[in-house]
Parts: structure tokens; C-alpha cells; sequence
């Protein structure tokens, strides 16, 4: 079946022309994702499921790019239809986790993405 996917680019250090200096940036963004995600789930009824993955973007350092690029972490989920029937309600869940989380870790920007893709749910049998 046709779903949407998200995917969300955020640095953790604010500000442009840093150093990077964070460390664990997955645990750092995962835990502020659960948090916020939790918040937009108590308002609509909606939790937003996310894989975190540590990155590198680069980009001109004289548009403030760390010499080597800048620390960011991508942050993907789907939405399942068969638990979240409603895709603009999800859509809109979505948003409101990654603008939570982008204010959170002090961004300026960030970029999001809705890309539709083909989903299959593996529900594999069970071991006799």
C-alpha cells in the first residue's frame, strides 16, 4: 500500500560557525523526539514513531558550515495506516514534533520532507 514517509535534517550545536562538540547527538535527539512527540500525542492523539540516524551536512563553510561539516542528525518514520488512518492529522502531527524539536536544540532552521512510498507491514509467523 502507498503511505507517507518524513524525513526531518536538524543540527544539535546552535548557531552557524561552531565547533562541533557533541558527542552523542542520537541520544541527544532522540530523548528531546520522545519528549516532544509525547507532548503533540497528549494533544492529538497522534505519536510520531521516528528512527534517528547521526550525520554529517556540509555546505559553504562561508554560509557558517563547520570546517569538515556540521553535525546534524536525520530523524525518518511512516505513517502506518493500518494504526493512523488519518494522513493529515499524522502530516500535521509531524510537523508540529519537528518544529518542537528543532526550537528544543536552538536551530534557526531545519528541513522536512513527505515522500510517498510503498509499504508493506511484515507480520512474520511465529516459531511453532
Amino acid at each position: 500500500m502507498i503511505t507517507e514517509e518524513f524525513s526531518l535534517n536538524v543540527g544539535v550545536n546552535p548557531g552557524y560557525a561552531h565547533n562541533n562538540t557533541v558527542t552523542h547527538v542520537k541520544n541527544l535527539v532522540a530523548t528531546t523526539w520522545q519528549a516532544e512527540a509525547e507532548k503533540v500525542f497528549k494533544k492529538t492523539g497522534v505519536f510520531v514513531a521516528g528512527v534517528v540516524d547521526a550525520r554529517t551536512t556540509v555546505y559553504k563553510e562561508e554560509w557558517g558550515c563547520p570546517k569538515g561539516g556540521e553535525d546534524t542528525v536525520v530523524v525518518t518514520g511512516l505513517r502506518n495506516p493500518e494504526f493512523q488512518k488519518d494522513a493529515e492529522t499524522w502530516m500535521e502531527s509531524v510537523k508540529e514534533v519537528c518544529k518542537a524539536v528543532a526550537t528544543a536544540l536552538e536551530q534557526t532552521t531545519a528541513y522536512l520532507t513527505f515522500t510517498d512510498v510503498d509499504f508493506y507491514y511484515l507480520k512474520p509467523e511465529p516459531k511453532a
